[in-house]
C-alpha cells in the first residue's frame, strides 16, 4: 500500500500543521489512484474526493457514466468495506438498515445489520426507492446511527459515507422524486455527462488493461483529512460571499420557488466545507474566491429545481449557479 508516513507532535497527537501536511499527501495519493482507475474529469474527481471528506455524494447522469464504478474505487482506495443497494419500488427501509431475525438456537430475535453499515454504501438509482424507504435513510445519513423498532440504537462505522446515483432519464414508471430532506443530506451533487468518443475509447483501454485499484490510504487518514478541512482558514468576507450567493440563487427567476433546500442550515456549512477541501487539494491553507466558486458549484445545484422557463431556455441549475458565481464573486 502506498501510504504517507505519520508525524506525531511531542504530546503524541497530531499538530495542526502536521494534520494539514498529511492531508495534502492523502489527497495527492487518492487523486493519483482514482485517476488511474477512472475515466472522469479532474474536477469531478476532485468533487468526489471532496464529498468523501465532507459528507454524502449524489451522482446524476445516464447509464454507463461511471457512477457505480467511482463508488467502488473510492472504497478500495481507503481499504473500507463496500456495500451496495439497488433501488427498486418494493425496497423496504429494513432492507438497507437491517432487521430482527429469530434465532432458533438462542430462542431470541437478533438484529442483523443491513448494508448501510458499510464504510462506503452505494445506492444505485435512488429515485426508484419509494418515499418511505428514502425516509429510512435520513437518520443514518445525518446522525450516523440506526434506531430500530425496539428503540435500540446501532452506530454506523466512523466514515459511514453514502454515494447515490440518480438517473434522470429513467423510465418514469416506478420512479419517485427525491424528498427534500433526502436531498438536503447529500453534501455534494455531481452531474456526469455522457462519454464522448475520446472518453469511450479511454474506458475501453482501461477495461482492457484490467487495472486493479490499490489501497493508498486508510480510514484513519480520511478521518484526519476531515479534521484538516475544518482547520483551513476562511475569511469572513468569503463566508458572506457564499451566503449571498446562496440567497441570489434561491431568488433567481429560473428557480422554482418553495422547492429548494437552500435555506437549510446545512447548505452554507457544506458549501464552505467543500470550498475548504478545494483549497486543501491545491495545497493552500486559506480559501480564496476560486474555492468558493467550486464549493457552490457542487453543493447548491442538486438542492434546487429549475422552472419551465429555464428549461425552455436550456438552463440547468448548474448553469445558473455558474452565472451567479461569475458575476458576484
Amino acid at each position: 500500500m502506498r501510504q504517507a508516513q505519520e508525524t506525531l507532535a511531542p504530546n503524541g497527537s497530531f499538530a495542526q500543521n502536521d494534520i494539514i501536511d498529511r492531508a495534502f499527501k492523502t489527497v495527492e495519493l487518492l487523486t493519483g489512484e482514482v485517476t488511474r482507475s477512472m475515466v472522469m474529469s479532474e474536477e469531478h474527481i476532485k468533487a468526489s474526493l471532496g464529498g468523501l471528506a465532507v459528507g454524502h455524494v449524489i451522482y446524476e447522469g445516464g447509464v454507463g457514466t461511471g457512477k457505480t464504478r467511482m463508488a467502488k474505487v473510492l472504497a478500495k482506495c481507503i481499504g473500507g468495506e463496500f456495500g451496495r443497494v439497488q433501488g427498486v419500488s418494493d425496497l423496504e427501509p429494513s432492507d438497507i438498515t437491517g432487521s430482527y431475525i429469530y434465532n432458533q438456537g438462542s430462542g431470541k430475535f437478533e438484529y442483523f445489520k443491513g448494508p448501510i453499515f458499510a464504510d462506503v454504501l452505494v445506492v444505485d438509482e435512488i429515485n426508484r426507492m419509494p418515499p418511505k424507504t428514502q425516509s429510512g435513510l435520513l437518520e443514518p445519513m445525518e446522525e450516523g446511527q440506526v434506531t430500530t423498532k425496539r428503540n435500540e440504537t446501532f452506530a454506523l462505522p466512523p466514515l459511514g459515507r453514502m454515494i447515490a446515483t440518480h438517473n434522470p432519464n429513467a423510465i418514469l414508471q416506478g420512479v419517485y422524486p427525491l424528498i427534500e430532506a433526502q436531498l438536503d443530506r447529500f453534501s455534494v451533487g455531481i452531474e456526469l455527462p455522457p462519454h464522448d468518443a475520446k472518453a469511450r475509447k479511454a474506458v475501453y483501454a482501461l477495461n482492457k488493461s484490467d487495472y486493479q485499484t490499490e489501497q493508498v490510504v486508510t480510514i484513519a487518514d480520511i478521518s484526519r483529512l476531515r479534521q484538516a478541512v475544518r482547520k483551513i482558514s476562511i475569511h469572513d468576507s468569503l463566508e458572506d460571499a457564499m451566503n449571498g450567493l446562496i440567497d441570489t440563487v434561491d431568488q433567481h427567476p429560473g428557480i422554482k420557488s418553495g422547492i429548494s433546500t437552500l435555506r437549510s442550515g446545512r447548505t452554507l456549512s457544506r458549501s464552505l466545507s467543500l470550498a475548504a477541501f478545494s483549497a486543501l487539494s491545491r495545497e493552500h491553507r486559506n480559501v480564496d474566491v476560486e474555492d468558493i466558486a467550486f464549493g457552490a458549484r457542487y453543493t447548491i445545484p442538486h438542492r434546487v429545481q429549475v422552472n419551465q422557463e429555464a428549461r425552455e431556455a436550456k438552463l440547468t441549475a448548474y448553469d445558473i449557479v455558474e452565472q451567479i458565481a461569475a458575476s458576484t464573486l
